[in-house]
């Protein structure tokens, strides 16, 4: 049967080299690839190879320039793709170059992968993406012509290219691009999974195709093509007579699991944060989210949909779990002093306040957010047995931020806002430090300051897309702000999904 999911050679592996540190890391890693791959979707887009084609060499103002994009949205765009190989930047000038994956993506070259990217962002495919788990049920999951698997050679979305089969033997530079565009074929498969509920069904044990495709209420014929695509990508493994069970990395999307990533692969499928991801091309050339109006921020979004708010609140809590666990774990070795108060500044229903007052049973806690998200904490923390120990704040912690804490707490909050506002942030909470002993937590990616993969550097495409200036930073660029707003870096420590926790504490004035 056809599919829009591309093969895949036994036994290839579609994970980063570095050894996931837990299963749920897999899917993590999965996600990243999706937004990877949009971002190579917008390098194509903006004509990069052909800016930098016959071995030129551009900063990245000059670039911006040729490509009329925002320079500082094309610098994070090429930060995260340099790990990937298609370009690289000099050590002395830090002008860009191609690297041979990306000479593959020259245009004018008789033997260009552009049009195998470009194809991907054509309408009918993004949206068949998006529909999978409907077309899956209803046993209608066509082939479309401009994404059949062929090589494609300079053909614009829409155009027919040129018949024939992936090349056999390509070069790695040309593997590179092909492997990057598989991962629009693999989300779209952990999608139909995510919304079916594969891992809830597969839970007990092994089914044959026909007992799963009866349980998800879909057509035998598709639901085999898609468990194919999910042994691919180490979700499933085949048993004899055609029964599939679960990885530990399938494990980790069942519904009822407290680190379950099920509501992170939804959240990336919701139409705001799709259409934001696949337009990363009107983002690097406006230096701006691509949100629709008059909305400036995911979070204004949030506000006005509820359904969206309650996916949204359920995938950062659960996406917090292993961190709160970690976190608590920290502090269980600290040296915090008997009744200390905690202040988490932008701390959501507060899964990280609830984990470290759980491990110092003499502390107590502050939580400030928005009073719609107060709310909902109540309940959480009672439900932890530390509400007693928590005082509620509603309110913009831009407008005042609770004096005298010992330790104030920013769990993923920097990351969302640019330099301007990251920096006022941190000086607010810098003057409420009344204590002499005081220090700050905060919890974010820490992004290493040469081209090394990591996760957060897929984040870094996702956040530029929702938030005006939101993005992830190298320790460089994180330890300089803090710095600037008063506070010496004391250490570092490492925490699941690629986030690090910092130490911080106030220098002399």
């Amino acid at each position: 049967m056809s599919t829009i999911l591309p093969s895949r050679k036994r036994g290839e592996s579609v994970l980063p080299s570095r050894v996931s540190a837990h299963p749920r890391d897999a899917i993590q890693n999965l996600i990243t690839r999706f937004w990877t791959a949009c971002g190579l979707l917008a390098f194509v887009e903006i004509g990069v190879a052909d800016c930098l084609a016959n071995e030129r060499r551009r900063s990245t103002k000059a670039l911006a320039k040729d490509c009329r994009v925002d320079p500082d949205a094309l610098g994070r765009l090429l930060a995260a793709l340099a790990p990937q190989g298609l370009v690289a930047a000099e050590a002395e000038t830090g002008a860009w170059y191609l690297c041979p994956a990306g000479e593959r993506l020259i245009n004018s070259r008789d033997d260009s992968l552009r049009s195998a990217v470009w194809t991907c962002g054509h309408p009918d495919y993004r949206q068949m993406l998006q529909m999978l788990p409907e077309l899956v049920t209803s046993g209608t999951l066509p082939l479309p012509d401009f994404y059949s698997p062929r090589t494609f050679r300079n053909t614009a979305p829409g155009e027919e290219a040129e018949s024939g089969q992936w090349e056999p033997q390509m070069p790695h530079a040309g593997q590179t691009i092909l492997s990057m565009i598989r991962a629009f074929g693999d989300f779209g498969a952990l999608l139909v999974a995510a919304e079916q509920r594969w891992a809830d069904h597969l839970s007990d044990g092994a089914l044959s195709v026909t007992e799963l495709a009866e349980r998800v209420g879909a057509e035998p014929g598709p639901v085999a093509a898609i468990a194919k695509a999910l042994i691919g990508i180490g979700i499933l493994t085949e048993l004899p007579e055609d029964r599939y069970q679960l990885t530990e990395a399938g494990h980790t999307l069942r519904y009822g699991r407290p680190d379950s990533m099920r509501p992170a692969i939804l959240m990336n499928a919701h139409p705001v944060w799709w259409d934001a991801i696949w337009n990363l091309t009107h983002v690097v050339q406006r230096g701006q989210p691509f949100l629709p109006p008059p909305h400036t921020s995911a979070y204004d979004v949030l506000r006005q949909d509820p359904d969206a708010q309650n996916l949204f609140d359920l995938f950062m809590s659960r996406r917090s779990a292993p961190v709160a666990y970690a976190l608590g774990e920290w502090a269980a070795t600290a040296a915090v002093p008997d009744g200390a108060t905690f202040v988490d500044v932008g701390g959501g229903r507060g899964t990280l306040l609830a984990a470290l007052l759980t491990a110092l049973p003499t502390c107590r806690g502050v939580l400030l957010d928005r009073p719609v998200v107060i709310a909902q904490a109540r309940t959480y923390l009672a439900d932890h047995n530390v509400a007693d120990r928590c005082e509620m704040s509603g309110g913009d912690f831009f407008a005042a931020i609770p004096q005298g804490g010992h330790t104030y707490v920013l769990g993923s909050v920097l990351h969302n806002l640019g330099d301007a506002a990251a920096l006022h942030l941190l000086q607010l909470i810098r003057a409420a430090m009344t204590d002499g002993s005081a220090q700050l937590l905060c919890v974010d990616v820490l992004l290493p300051d040469g081209p090394q993969p990591h996760v957060g550097l897929g984040l870094l495409l996702r956040m530029m897309s929702l938030f005006p200036g939101g993005h992830e930073r190298t320790i460089t660029e994180y330890v300089a702000l803090l710095h600037k707003a008063g506070f010496a870096v004391a250490a570092t420590s490492s925490l699941p999904h690629g986030l690090s926790l910092v130490v911080a504490r106030p220098t002399l004035s």
